[in-house]
């Protein structure tokens, strides 16, 4: 599959609850296109999701080179308050992604 391909395949995954095929997915997505800012919002909103439903060790690496990305990316309206969203729940988990990539 290409990248545009693993990218609809993980979210319909996502969507479907299967948190983990997502991630994988998502993961090969974005090293295929490291910086396609869709892909890497999706990955960075996978990678909280998953760890907030599993309790899985969180990838703070991969987050932190999803942010660097979309931090100095123009995002659109509903990618930005996706990307607020994803902050705020960083910030909840004591998870500082900002202080990486600047």
């Amino acid at each position: 599959m290409g990248p545009k391909e693993l990218n609809n395949h993980a979210v319909n995954q996502f969507n479907k609850g299967q948190l983990n095929t997502a991630l994988e997915a998502f993961t090969q997505a974005f090293r295929v296109m490291p910086r396609n800012q869709s892909i890497a919002l999706n990955l960075l909103q996978c990678l909280f999701d998953s760890t907030k439903q599993s309790g899985s060790s969180f990838n703070m690496e991969l987050a932190k080179r999803c942010y660097a990305l979309l931090d100095k990316t123009k995002l659109q309206a509903d990618q930005t308050q996706r990307l607020d969203k994803i902050l705020h729940i960083a910030k909840e988990m004591n998870l500082d992604l900002q202080s990486a990539g600047k």
